[in-house]
């Protein structure tokens, strides 16, 4: 006997219903992030025998940032932080890994470290011009490359992870050589390791900027500092904890509040307005100090649509 017309929108909308059930999601879009911070490498020997002294800011920086996403709208459920030894290659290998099985392509993902970058001779598939690979120290990283997230690993974990926007923050250096002040009061992001040259040309992080071989889809990554500088955590006036701060993630966040780095007004933060006013913080508060441009600590960004939104809802079309 055929169906009826109201059997069969009966039956179509009971499917619907155990769907959204079983996903959680009612077709709803949702925001997912990845959140890192790395203080310490206790395993990475430098190249005179000793330890890297610790930094101070990186974890708490990832704090921060994971409670500002809260503010803005993303589930507790959908923040994963990790933070100091918990945060191994595996472990964010497998928080990728989890992700690209809850993700969809009408959410936003988000990923953020802060900790120490390194570079090391350009493994296979031998894909870079300068032949150096940009990575990220894990907390179990060595200067033999043990505990390293390479550009080329980061790159594929992301494409594996199949949102329609995808957001990439490092607060990290890409090259240059670990420098501290003698007060105390300033520490670069970088850790130095065995390569077969220095860089001639700078193009870091390739594998993330739209340009390259890319994502896929829109994407925005934010870089801490040039190329060819080094990006610092310090004390930062009128901060009373930690007793360092990553000062580009400082600004970061202070310009994603109220309406500071909304240069027209707007009521929308874009990609250029955030990269914008943070440069401008940084100018003011500690480049016009620095001699040379390599002093200097100038944030980078990439971004099929600059102009788009960073975390306003509607910087995905839903």
């Amino acid at each position: 006997m055929p169906e009826t017309p109201s059997f069969q929108h009966s039956r179509l909308l009971i499917c619907w219903v155990v769907l959204a059930t079983i996903t959680g999601r009612e077709g709803k879009a949702e925001d997912y992030a990845l959140v890192v911070g790395v203080n310490d490498c206790s395993r990475y020997q430098l190249p005179d025998g000793t330890r890297p002294r610790p930094l101070r800011g990186a974890e708490t920086d990832a704090v921060a940032v994971a409670a500002l996403l809260r503010e803005r709208g993303f589930g507790a459920r959908n923040i994963h932080l990790i933070t100091g030894t918990k945060a191994t290659r595996d472990a964010i290998r497998a928080a990728l890994g989890e992700a690209a099985t809850r993700v969809h392509p009408t959410d936003r993902f988000l990923l953020y470290f802060a900790g120490h970058g390194t570079q090391v001779a350009d493994r296979a598939p031998y894909d870079e011009p300068d032949r150096l690979d940009e990575a990220l120290c894990a907390s179990d990283a060595d200067e033999h490359g043990a505990g390293l997230v390479l550009d080329d690993d980061l790159s594929r974990w992301l494409e594996e992870v199949d949102a329609g926007q995808v957001i990439v923050i490092l607060d990290c250096c890409h090259s240059g050589s670990a420098t501290k002040d003698a007060d105390d009061d300033l520490a670069s992001r970088f850790l130095p390791a065995p390569v077969e040259r220095r860089r001639e040309e700078p193009a870091a992080w390739r594998e993330l900027r739209t340009g390259g071989k890319g994502l896929g889809r829109r994407t925005a990554a934010f870089f801490a500092c040039k190329p060819d500088q080094q990006a610092y955590e310090r004390r930062l006036p009128g901060v009373s904890a930690p007793a360092r701060s990553g000062q580009f993630t400082h600004f970061l966040l202070e310009g994603l509040r109220g309406t500071v780095a909304d240069t027209n007004r707007d009521g929308i933060v874009t990609n250029r307005e955030l990269v914008d006013y943070t440069t401008r913080r940084l100018d003011a508060s500690f480049n016009r100090h620095r001699a040379s441009d390599r002093e200097r600590q100038q944030p980078d960004f990439d971004a099929d649509t600059p102009d788009a939104a960073v975390l306003n809802p509607l910087s995905i079309d839903r």
